[in-house]
């Protein structure tokens, strides 16, 4: 991937509405507060409920924010060891492929 996300996906990004240009506290409190309300909103009832207007289900959203956020924590410990940190790109569809 050699373009940003906003570049790849649009700002905000055509599938799940993210917008790129945000602050750290920002981002930070919005962790917080997706983790805080997940447990309490995906049930196993609506676990495959497709979102209107989306690309994916609850559960599809909620394994992809398993997924990156495992990935991000690998790639960020690795560059906090480094001497000039740097993080490579990696294509996302690749790595979820079978």
């Amino acid at each position: 991937m050699t373009v940003s996300g906003a570049q790849e996906f649009g700002d905000p990004c055509r599938e799940c509405g993210y917008h790129w240009k945000q602050s750290f506290e920002s981002l930070m409190a919005s962790h917080s507060q997706i983790h805080s309300g997940l447990s309490a909103a995906v049930t196993e009832r609506n676990y495959r409920t497709k979102i209107a207007d989306t690309a994916w289900s609850v559960g599809e959203y909620v394994c992809h924010i398993a997924d990156n956020e495992h990935i991000w924590a690998e790639r960020l410990a690795t560059a906090a060891e480094m001497a000039e940190p740097r993080i490579a790109a990696f294509e996302q569809d690749a790595l979820a492929a079978p």
